[in-house]
C-alpha cells in the first residue's frame, strides 16, 4: 500500500511480527520510503522503521494542519532513518522538510519542498487506509 506526499512515497508492506499481539512488537511495520525529486535524486530506505502509533500521531497532526492551516505536523520515528516535518508558512503554503538516510552513521540527507494544502487530502486518506488495514494491536 503506497501513500504519497509530494516527492515522498511510503509503501507499507506488512507487520514486522505478524503473529505478535503485543503493543510494542506487534505494531512495527516494514516500509519502503523513497524520496525522488525533479533532479533525479533518489534516496531509498527499507525496514521496520515505523511504529503504527507514530503514524497515528502524524495523522492527527496532519488532519489538524489541513483543517486550520496553522502550526506543524511531524513524523519523528524512534528509528533515526526518517523524519518528516510540515510547517505552515504565513501565506498558507506548507514547507516540507524530509530527513532520510539509509545509514545514519555515514549519511545525512535533508530536502525541502513547498507544497500546498491540496497535497494533504490524499495523504491523510492514505494514512487512514493504512491504519484501517493495520490496526493498533493491544492498545
Amino acid at each position: 500500500m503506497d501513500i504519497k506526499l509530494a516527492n515522498l512515497t511510503i509503501t507499507i508492506h506488512n507487520r514486522e511480527f505478524p503473529a505478535s499481539e503485543d503493543y510494542w512488537d506487534g505494531n512495527w511495520v516494514n516500509v519502503t520510503v523513497v524520496y525522488r525529486d525533479y533532479y533525479s535524486t533518489t534516496i531509498k530506505i527499507h525496514g521496520p522503521i515505523v511504529h503504527l502509533s507514530e503514524l497515528i500521531g502524524f495523522l492527527k497532526d496532519c488532519e489538524r494542519l489541513y483543517e486550520t492551516l496553522k502550526g506543524n505536523a511531524v513524523l519523528d520515528p524512534i528509528e533515526p532513518n526518517l523524519r518528516i516535518e510540515l510547517n505552515v508558512k504565513k501565506r498558507g503554503n506548507i514547507q516540507m522538510l524530509t530527513s532520510i538516510t539509509p545509514n545514519q552513521l555515514t549519511q545525512k540527507h535533508e530536502m525541502f519542498d513547498e507544497i500546498d494544502q491540496s497535497y494533504l487530502s490524499e495523504f491523510i486518506t492514505g494514512l487512514r487506509t493504512v491504519l484501517e488495514e493495520y490496526p493498533i494491536q493491544n492498545k
